[in-house]
């Protein structure tokens, strides 16, 4: 198995982890339609494990990109990235 298999494979995982623990929190904030009776302090609760699966999911997929990047020489984030920034970072661009 190739190093990105295993880290598409590894992420993977991960992220289905992570959305099977969404949709319970769902559940319980009332999606299902049923009432849980959820003190304010596990609402509280389940908003940060919300927001923390968030920025989990969010390092994967940075992880994932980064593993998979065409062109691994980039060193711009690509949502930066320009004509003078991706010239700058290429090994033996032009400046």
């Amino acid at each position: 198995m190739s190093e990105l298999q295993k880290i598409t494979w590894d992420r993977g995982n991960d992220l289905c982890s992570v959305g099977f623990a969404l949709e319970a929190i769902a559940d319980l904030l009332g999606a299902d339609g049923s009432e849980h009776g959820i003190t304010d302090s596990l609402q509280n609760g389940l908003h940060h494990a919300v927001r923390a699966m968030g920025a989990f999911a969010s390092a994967i997929g940075g992880e994932l990109c980064e593993a998979s990047d065409p062109e691994p020489q980039l060193s711009v984030a690509p949502q930066f990235a320009n004509d003078e920034n991706v010239a700058r970072t290429h090994v033996g661009a032009r400046s």
